[in-house]
């Protein structure tokens, strides 16, 4: 049977045995091998798999070359606008210095199996049942695998520490830990934050969290002092990363553009807001997180719905407004809401399952295992997970024609420019994808390395139109399929002239004159 299902994650059980067994978890070889299986499968569709890369989206490209000029020396954030944290693009470089991005491959099967590892415990904890458990985690992969096809996310990687956190809170607030043990918490936090800024989020609820549940327990000092903790553990990392990015002189434009600008301007593109907000929308309700959230605001009166709860559906609400304005079709952007969403959902799920299985044989109950808790998600959020992953195929198996179609022209121009520019010349690429500069290893002549992504902001893109008229390209390419606007036409018309490539349709080639 299920016990004290709706307990809240955030108030003290300290003197409540039945409360500390809950987080002595010892999960079964079964399980642990499946969230391995699990791993290796959506890892195998990660985009540093050469054999995947056609299905890279602009900013998986993009990231990727950010990270692979960083071995050339174009630095993130100052030579290349970037979002994601310093350690994440040292990452990709680091696997290029090492001769391929294969090597990514490891990081990002370490980065899903901790993060499994770790959502599964949430999950028991809140559920206490082993194939609720499992058959969430089942969902949280295929959830990741829908929203963020080919991984390689910041988010992803950053994950399994926010993850270790929100079960260091359980475990403090269960459980009698000691107060220097925060030290431990600062360091994730601190890896975290350098991995991919936006789970600030994540660490301003945290402190909220921690600070309120001191004070109800009227533990002022000892919380001052597990600050203290919190701020020399993220000293002892900040310190390190710091001293490297002072001697980049890359500090002020990392706060100001992977701290501020994603918190200051949710757009990431221009595409069309209405539709956007349409595929958005479309997203949330298929993700079955709006079914937790919704089932939360129901009960949150009751009296086991406190503190914790509160605090991980502010995360997730948080989060999921930051995806649902974000003018973009590309799903990852759900990916930070994802967890959260699914804890919540994961609560209502037990006490369904519960249901269902005191109504059915020891027997029937066996042969059902994850695959009720999967049909019992499905069904109680009206197949509309089902209608998710349609749109998530249907964009996947669009991008993909439209990459595979030009792939071979891209190749084509790539191996021309090769052969025309020196290793220190600039070109800029129209395109959706950074292809062309991964291929040809040769620096952008703008920060905007791709004109569609983080140029909604009318300054942003005023800085990329003038960054182009400097004439800094010796090539400029253009995707007959993207539209340039009319300035940069008449620039183009005046100072390139076309240099004509047989058996190319889809592109045309500008050298300055």
């Amino acid at each position: 049977m299920v016990e004290n299902l709706e307990k809240p994650i955030g108030v003290s059980y300290k003197n409540s045995p039945s409360m500390s067994k809950r987080t002595a978890i010892r999960m079964k070889k079964s399980s642990r091998f499946s969230i391995l299986l699990y791993s290796v499968l959506s890892t195998l569709l990660a985009i540093a798999n050469p054999l995947l890369t056609y299905f890279a989206n602009g900013l998986q490209t993009q990231n990727l070359y950010t990270g692979l000029m960083m071995t050339k020396g174009q630095i993130p954030y100052s030579d290349v606008f970037a979002t994601g944290g310093f350690l994440y693009y040292v990452t990709i470089a680091l696997s290029y210095l090492l001769g391929s991005s294969i090597w990514l491959l490891i990081v990002q099967f370490i980065a899903y199996y901790v993060s499994g590892i770790y959502f599964y415990k949430l999950v028991y904890y809140v559920a206490q049942s082993e194939i609720v458990s499992i058959g969430m985690t089942l969902i949280f992969y295929i959830m990741n695998i829908v929203l963020g096809f080919g991984g390689m996310y910041p988010i992803q990687w950053a994950l399994p520490f926010m993850l270790i956190s929100l079960w260091f809170l359980i475990k403090f607030c269960v459980d009698n830990i000691v107060d220097e043990a925060f030290i431990f918490y600062g360091i994730l936090a601190a890896f975290s934050l350098f991995i991919d800024p936006q789970t600030l989020i994540f660490w301003l609820c945290s402190f909220v969290l921690l600070t309120a549940t001191n004070i109800k327990q009227k533990q002022s000092l000892r919380g001052f002092y597990q600050f203290l903790c919190v701020v020399f553990g993220m000293i002892l990392i900040a310190y390190t990363v710091g001293y490297f990015m002072f001697n980049l002189q890359i500090i002020s434009s990392y706060i100001d553009k992977a701290i501020f600008y994603p918190f200051t301007y949710f757009a990431r593109t221009n595409h069309s807001f209405l539709l956007s907000l349409a595929i958005q929308i479309v997203v949330l309700l298929g993700s079955g997180c709006l079914f937790g959230l919704w089932d939360f605001i129901q009960n949150r009166k009751k009296a086991s719905y406190q503190i914790g709860l509160n605090f991980i559906a502010c995360i997730f609400i948080i989060y999921a407004i930051m995806a649902i304005f974000s003018r973009d079709f590309n799903l990852y952007h759900f990916l930070p809401a994802l967890p959260f969403g699914l804890l919540l959902t994961s609560n209502k799920i037990t006490i369904l399952y519960q249901k269902v299985i005191d109504r059915r044989s020891h027997r029937r109950q066996y042969f059902s295992g994850k695959s009720l808790i999967v049909d019992l998600f499905v069904k109680k959020t009206y197949y509309l997970p089902l209608l998710l992953v349609s749109l998530s195929i249907g964009l996947l198996v669009y991008n993909t024609y439209q990459n595979v179609t030009l792939s071979k022209e891209r190749r084509d121009i790539s191996h021309y420019l090769t052969t025309k520019i020196d290793r220190d010349g600039k070109i800029y690429v129209w395109d959706k994808v950074a292809s062309i500069y991964s291929q040809t290893r040769l620096k952008s002549a703008s920060q905007f390395v791709l004109p569609h992504i983080n140029t909604a902001q009318k300054n942003n893109e005023k800085i990329l139109k003038d960054e182009l008229l400097q004439h800094g390209a010796k090539y400029f390419i253009l995707n007959k399929n993207e539209k340039l606007p009319n300035e940069l036409k008449s620039d183009i018309k005046k100072h390139y002239q076309e240099v004509p490539l047989s058996n190319i349709t889809h592109f045309v080639l500008y050298r300055f004159k």
